[in-house]
């Protein structure tokens, strides 16, 4: 292997390591403040279900309310944190937002509905 060679891709691989991006979205501090309570929302949900502490409505959730209401909580962070694509690693764009409200609204409806819902 020649010198130039070496250079060359030595060259290279400092550019890719400088030009690497996080898979992670960068976010201002109000998403940050939502992400920490949906974070405390899904512990107290876990807290409550695994101790029967009956924090909401006097009574342990049903397991599959319990499932859709975490699942809800959880996968809503997911498109506050993972961009979509690699135009938008420092802010949440629109589309995020409105499905961050649908899949909230869809698994607010499903954990309503636990009890006729027949999996």
């Amino acid at each position: 292997m020649s010198a130039q060679t070496h250079s060359l891709k030595s060259h290279q691989a400092d550019t890719d390591v400088g030009e690497q991006r996080s898979r992670y979205r960068e976010l201002p501090p109000r998403w940050r403040t939502a992400i920490a309570c949906l974070t405390g929302c899904a512990i107290i949900l876990a807290v409550n279900q695994i101790f029967n502490f009956g924090f909401f409505v006097g009574y342990v959730l049903l397991d599959s309310r319990y499932m859709y209401l975490i699942t809800g909580v959880m996968l809503t962070m997911v498109f506050i944190t993972f961009p979509g694509s690699r135009h938008s690693p420092k802010h949440v764009p629109w589309y995020d937002i409105a499905i961050m409200a649908m899949i909230a609204v869809i698994f607010s409806y499903f954990a309503f509905y636990a009890e006729r819902i027949v999996l």
